[in-house]
């Protein structure tokens, strides 16, 4: 049970956006943040199973499957088409960097079926050796997409 709640717009996969109710737990970290009895967070570690079961809880069930590939949790093979080709893009903004790491939004889906992930988790920090599109520039988006693949661009 969440600590707090809080509504979230998540993709079911389809690139279609629909509301889910988050539970704040860290998806990149293995970190169980929870409220001790004094008020107090108390930190544990999660196994990599209970960090599969969770996103599979959290997520539907196509977008939490191509998180897993992605993320390296289950084997490299599309869970729609059996193919074992991804492509992952990202569009990062290079005037937004920390510590040698710039801001990027990521996407990624099967080479086959087009099917996987065209709403990403949230922002993150790549590094600047990444291969990327320019956050913005349309018409490399464009010539970097395959013809019948959209994704559900965020600011």
């Amino acid at each position: 049970m969440p600590m707090h709640r809080n509504i979230c717009r998540r993709c079911n996969g389809s690139g279609q956006r629909v509301n889910c109710e988050g539970t704040g737990e860290s998806l990149r970290g293995r970190a169980d943040k929870r409220i001790r009895s004094d008020g107090r967070r108390k930190v544990g570690y999660i196994s990599r199973e209970e960090l599969v079961e969770r996103i599979r809880k959290q997520y539907s069930a196509e977008y939490a499957e191509f998180l897993l590939v992605q993320m390296g949790y289950s084997p490299q093979v599309c869970p729609k088409c059996g193919n074992g080709s991804f492509t992952t893009l990202c569009l990062a903004d290079p005037s937004n960097a920390i510590e040698g790491k710039m801001w990027a939004k990521w996407y990624f889906w099967c080479d086959k079926c087009l099917s996987g992930i065209r709403c990403p988790l949230g922002t993150w920090r790549i590094p600047r050796t990444t291969p990327y599109i320019l956050h913005g520039d349309e018409k490399a988006l464009a010539a970097a997409l395959p013809e019948n693949l959209t994704l559900a661009l965020q600011k």
